[in-house]
C-alpha cells in the first residue's frame, strides 16, 4: 500500500508538471485542489522540490491556479524546514506583484497575505518581501474596502514583518501603518460592540491588538505616538478599554508603551492608572494573581517616575495599593520595583503621610528582615566558595540565562528592557561590584518577569475549506527583562541628608535589570525610604518601635551598607524617641553593635539635656516599677555630669534599684545591672588603690623576732660549716617537705640566715621544721627569689601561676624580711588578677584578714576592662561564694562613698 502510494503521489507531481508544460488550466487545477486535500501529497511534493513548479503558477493569470498554489504554499511555508530550505526570492516578487495588481477577488489577496505572512517568519524571506515592497502593498489592502479575513492576514503579515525584519519597522512607521492599525482597532471595538452577535470585528480587533503588541515593542517613539492616533488619545482610550475588560495583551501593550518616558503623560491622561489600580485592587480584594497582573504592576512602577502621574497614582489610592502589594508574598517578585516606585514619592509630603499612614514602617520592617536574612545567606555562600569558584558560578548562570533567552522566538535585546527611558548605550552593565557587595543567587529574569503570553495566535487561512481552518502557530513567549541592577549610573544612592543624591535624585535610573544584584538594589531602596522617614518632623508610630530597631541592628551588624547606621544615628538623634528607645533596652542592644560608643554618645547627649533629665528623674519618682528598673540600669551609661548621677542614684534611689537587681539573680535585667554597676563605677572614676606592704597582717612577728634579735656576731659566726647540706629541707604541717638551697636563702633573708647560720640549734640541722608555711607559697617564693618566677620558670608543675600560692608567697616575703620578692610578688599578684581568679583573690584575702587587697579585688572588678561575658562569669562567680552579700554590700559601700562626694 505504501508503495501505491508513493507511485501516486509521483504520478501526481509528474501529471502537474506535464500539465503545466502543457498549459493545462483544468487539469492544473485538478492537481492543485488534489495537493490541497492531502498533506502527504503535500510534504511528498515539498521533499521533491514540487515547491519550484508552485512558483512558476504564481506567474498564471489564472485566479483559481493562483487561489490554490496560493494557499498550497502557504500551508507549506507553515514548515520551518520549508522557510529555511526554499531561498527562491522569485516567491516574494510574485506573492506582492499579485496582491498590487490582481483584483482582491472572494480570497485571493487573503491567501496572498496568508503566504506572505508565513514567509515573513524566515528573515530571508521577509528580506526579500522587503525588497519587493510588501509593506506599500500591505499598507493599499487596509486602505482598500476588503473583506475582514484579508484585513486580519494582512495585519498579521504586517506584524510579523515588523517582528523580524528590523529594517522594515522605519517604512511601516513612514507609512502610518501603525497608526491605520490602531485607527482600524478603534472601529472594531465599536462596532462589536453596537452588536454583540458579530464576532468577526471580534476577532479582527484582537488581531489588530496583536499587532499593537508588537509595535509597541521598539525604542522608535512614533509607534507609540501613531498609536495616540489624534490629540484626542483616542486609540490609547481604546487600549486602556480592553485592560478595563480583563484584556491580557492590552496590558501588554500598556506595559510596553509606559517603558518610554514620552507616552507615560498621555497614557495617563486616557485613564491608564486609574484603571490599573482598580485592576490590581480587584485583584487583592478577590486573592487572585492573575497571569498578566505583572504587566500592570510594572506599568504602575514606572508611571511614578513623572510628577504629573505621581499626582494621579497618589489621588486614586496608588500608595495605599503599592503597600498592600509590598506586604502581600505572593507579590514577592516585584517587590523590588514597587519599593523603587515608592522612593519617586519621597519628596511629596503629602505622599509620605499617606505611606505613613497606611503602614510602609511595617513593610519595610519586614523588608529589613529579609535583608538580614539575604546578608547571611550570601555570607555563607562566600565563605562556602572561593573566589574562583564563585566566578564560575555566575558564568554559569549568566550562561544559562543567555540560553533561556536564545530560546525565546524573535528575541531581541534592545526591546526586552523592563525601561527604555535611556538610550540603549546607557545600558551596558556595570561591574557587579560597583552597586553592592555581593552578587545574588536567583535568576535576574525571575524578577518582575512576563513569563509569555500563551495565546494561539493563528496562521490561518479564513476560506473555507476542508484542511485550512486553523493551523497555531508556535507559542511565542514574551521576554520581558526588568530593570537593570547593574546598569544605574552612580552608586551614590543619596547622602545623609534626606537620600538625595547629585541633581536632586535619589537614585539614578535603572533601566535593565540584566546583573546578579537584584537583591541589593531592594536594599538600597529600602534604605532610601526609612532615611526619608527618619527626617519626618513628627513622631512616626513604630519607627522607634523594638521590632523596627531590633531588624536595623540586625542590618546593620550583617551589612557593609554606610546609611544603615546614619539611618539609626538620626532615630536616635531625635529627642520624642528617646525615652521609647531607653524603655525598650535600647542602651544595652547598642553595646553589641560595632559602633556601641556613637550611639551611647548620641543618646548621652541627649540624657544630659534639661527635657530628658526631667523625664529620666520623673520616671524614678513616680514611673511604673519595670520603668523604674530600666531606666535606673541605663542611666549610668548616659550620664557623666557626677552631680546628675548623684541626684539620679542617690537622692532619687536608683542605686538602691540597681542593688536589688544586683541581688536577684533570676530578674531579667541582673546581667544588665552588672553592667551597669561596673559602668557607674567607672564614670564616677574610681580605681583600684594600691596595696602597702605593711598592710599585710604577719602573724609570726615573735618567731621572726626570735631570730632577729640575736646580735650581729651571732648572725654572723662561724659553725661548723662541714656537717651541713648545701640543702635544707623544711618540715611543714601536715608532714610535707620542700628541699631549698640553704645559700640562696640566707642571700636573700637575714631571718634564714640567722635561723640556718646562726648559733642556733636549726643551723645545724638538715632538716628544719617551719609552721603555718604552704608549701605552694614556700615554692613560689623560692622561685621568685632564684628568679625563674620572672623567667617563667617556676618550679611547679602548674602551666599557669596559682593565685593563691602567689598571694601565700607575698606573705611569706613579708615575714622572711625578703623585701625584693616581696614587691616583686606582690606586683606580679595584682596583674595576674582576671575574671577567673578574682573571686578566689577576694576568698583568700578574707581568710588571711587583707582588707586592702579585699577592696582592691571589688575595685578592679568593678573598674577593669574585661568583655561583657568575662564580667558576667567573674561575678557569677562571686555568686557561688557563701559570702556574697558581703561583696555586693562591699560594692555598694565603695560606689555610694564616691557617689556622696561633692563636687
Amino acid at each position: 500500500m505504501s508503495l501505491d502510494g508513493e507511485n501516486d503521489n509521483l504520478s501526481i507531481i509528474g501529471e502537474l508538471s506535464d500539465h503545466v508544460a502543457a498549459h493545462s488550466k483544468i487539469a492544473i487545477i485538478h492537481c492543485l485542489v488534489k495537493i490541497r486535500s492531502d498533506t502527504k501529497i503535500l510534504d511528498r511534493l515539498i521533499k521533491d522540490g514540487g515547491i519550484d513548479i508552485l512558483t512558476k503558477l504564481l506567474k498564471c493569470q489564472n485566479v483559481k491556479i493562483l487561489d490554490n498554489t496560493l494557499s498550497i504554499l502557504a500551508n507549506a511555508f507553515l514548515k520551518t524546514t520549508v522557510r529555511e530550505e526554499v531561498r527562491f526570492k522569485k516567491i516574494a516578487y510574485n506573492v506582492v506583484r499579485i496582491i498590487k495588481n490582481l483584483p482582491s477577488g472572494i480570497s485571493l489577496h487573503c491567501r496572498a497575505c496568508r503566504l506572505i505572512g508565513n514567509m515573513a517568519e524566515s528573515i530571508v524571506h521577509a528580506k526579500a518581501l522587503d525588497e519587493a515592497g510588501v509593506v506599500s502593498a500591505l499598507n493599499n489592502i487596509l486602505n482598500s474596502k476588503t473583506n475582514t479575513q484579508t484585513l486580519a492576514m494582512a495585519i498579521r503579515a504586517i506584524r510579523n514583518i515588523w517582528t523580524v525584519m528590523e529594517k522594515s519597522q522605519n517604512e511601516i512607521l513612514e507609512c502610518g501603518l501603525v497608526k491605520n492599525i490602531t485607527t482600524h482597532l478603534v472601529l472594531y471595538k465599536a462596532k462589536f460592540q453596537e452588536d454583540q452577535t458579530l464576532f468577526k470585528y471580534k476577532e479582527l480587533a484582537e488581531t489588530c491588538l496583536k499587532a499593537i503588541r508588537a509595535f509597541a515593542d521598539t525604542l522608535d517613539p512614533r509607534a507609540g505616538e501613531q498609536m495616540r492616533i489624534k490629540n484626542d488619545l483616542r486609540g490609547y482610550k481604546c487600549i486602556v478599554d480592553y485592560c478595563k475588560i480583563g484584556n491580557r495583551m492590552s496590558f501588554q501593550v500598556l506595559y510596553k508603551l509606559s517603558r518610554i518616558a514620552d507616552h507615560r503623560p498621555n497614557l495617563g491622561s486616557a485613564g491608564a492608572i486609574v484603571c490599573i489600580i482598580t485592576f490590581l485592587e480587584s485583584q487583592l480584594s478577590d486573592n487572585l494573581n492573575s497571569s498578566f497582573s505583572s504587566e500592570a504592576i510594572m506599568s504602575l512602577c514606572l508611571f511614578s517616575r513623572e510628577a504629573v502621574n505621581r499626582l494621579r497614582i497618589r489621588d486614586a489610592g496608588g500608595l495605599e495599593l503599592i503597600l498592600k502589594l509590598l506586604a502581600e508574598i505572593q507579590y514577592e517578585t516585584h517587590h523590588a520595583i514597587l519599593l523603587h516606585a515608592l522612593t519617586q514619592f519621597v519628596y511629596d509630603e503629602e505622599s509620605i503621610a499617606i505611606m505613613i499612614k497606611n503602614g510602609i514602617v511595617n513593610v519595610l520592617v519586614s523588608r529589613l528582615k529579609r535583608m538580614v536574612l539575604d546578608n547571611r545567606l550570601t555570607t555563607h555562600e562566600i565563605n562556602e566558595n572561593n573566589l574562583t569558584s564563585r566566578k564560575r558560578t555566575v558564568d554559569d548562570m549568566l550562561a544559562s540565562n543567555k540560553i533561556i533567552c536564545n530560546k525565546v522566538k524573535h528575541n531581541r535585546l534592545s526591546n526586552s528592557r523592563y525601561s527604555l527611558d535611556l538610550h540603549p548605550n546607557e545600558w551596558s552593565p556595570r561591574s557587579i561590584n560597583s552597586a553592592c557587595s555581593s552578587p545574588s543567587y536567583s535568576s535576574p529574569t525571575s524578577h518582575c518577569i512576563s513569563n509569555g503570553t500563551n495565546d494561539e495566535d493563528e496562521n490561518y487561512s479564513p476560506v473555507c475549506s476542508d484542511d485550512e481552518d486553523r493551523i497555531d502557530e508556535d507559542n511565542i513567549a514574551i521576554h520581558e527583562e526588568v530593570d537593570s541592577l547593574n546598569s544605574y549610573r552612580s552608586t551614590n544612592i543619596g547622602n545623609d541628608d534626606g537620600g538625595t543624591g547629585e541633581n536632586g535624585e535619589e537614585f539614578s535610573k535603572v533601566d535593565s535589570m540584566v546583573g546578579l544584584t537584584e537583591i541589593y538594589l531592594p536594599h538600597l531602596w529600602t534604605l532610601n525610604l526609612l532615611t526619608k522617614l527618619t527626617f519626618w518632623n513628627d513622631p512616626i508610630e513604630g519607627l522607634a518601635h523594638p521590632t523596627t530597631i531590633q531588624a536595623l541592628t540586625a542590618y546593620i551588624e550583617t551589612s557593609e551598607n554606610f546609611r544603615a547606621p546614619s539611618i539609626l544615628n538620626r532615630i536616635l538623634k531625635n529627642h520624642v524617641y528617646f525615652l521609647p528607645l531607653l524603655l525598650q533596652g535600647f542602651v544595652f542592644d547598642a553595646q553589641l553593635l560595632k559602633n556601641a560608643h556613637d550611639y551611647l554618645e548620641i543618646l548621652s547627649n541627649i540624657a544630659e539635656s534639661g527635657g530628658a533629665f526631667g523625664d529620666l528623674s520623673t520616671i524614678l519618682l513616680r514611673g511604673q516599677e519595670s520603668h523604674k528598673l530600666i531606666v535606673a540600669v541605663s542611666v549610668p551609661f548616659l550620664l557623666q555630669s557626677k552631680d546628675k548621677l548623684r541626684i539620679l542614684m542617690a537622692d532619687y534611689g536608683g542605686l538602691d534599684l540597681i542593688f536589688n537587681l544586683l541581688k536577684d539573680e533570676k530578674h531579667p535585667l541582673n546581667e544588665n545591672s552588672i553592667l551597669s554597676v561596673c559602668q557607674l563605677a567607672n564614670a564616677l572614676g574610681i580605681v583600684p588603690e594600691k596595696i602597702e606592704r605593711q598592710s599585710v597582717p604577719n602573724n609570726d612577728q615573735q618567731d621572726n623576732s626570735y631570730f632577729l634579735n640575736n646580735n650581729k656576731k651571732e648572725i654572723n659566726s662561724e659553725c661548723d660549716k662541714t656537717k651541713r647540706k648545701d640543702t635544707v629541707t623544711f618540715e611543714l604541717d601536715g608532714g610535707e617537705t620542700i628541699d631549698v638551697n640553704r645559700q640562696l636563702l640566707c642571700t636573700k633573708s637575714e631571718v634564714f640566715h640567722a635561723m640556718l647560720e646562726g648559733r642556733f640549734f636549726e643551723s645545724r640541722q638538715n632538716k628544719v621544721r617551719l609552721p603555718n608555711v604552704s608549701k605552694e607559697g614556700l615554692s613560689m617564693l623560692c622561685s621568685s627569689a632564684s628568679g625563674r618566677l620572672l623567667n617563667g620558670k617556676n618550679d611547679n608543675n602548674n602551666h599557669d601561676l596559682n593565685i593563691e600560692a602567689l598571694l601565700d608567697a607575698v606573705l611569706l616575703a613579708d615575714k622572711f624580711l625578703m623585701f625584693n620578692e616581696l614587691e616583686t610578688l606582690t606586683e606580679i599578684s595584682i596583674s595576674r588578677l582576671s575574671y577567673d581568679n578574682l573571686n578566689r583573690a577576694w576568698s583568700w584575702a578574707r581568710s588571711n584578714s587583707c582588707h586592702d587587697l579585699i577592696i582592691c579585688c571589688e575595685k578592679i572588678f568593678l573598674t577593669s576592662k574585661f568583655s561583657r561575658s568575662n564580667r558576667i562569669s567573674a561575678f557569677r562567680d562571686f555568686a557561688t561564694n557563701h559570702n556574697f552579700k558581703e561583696f555586693v554590700n562591699d560594692l555598694e559601700d565603695i560606689i555610694k562613698s564616691e557617689l556622696l562626694i561633692r563636687q
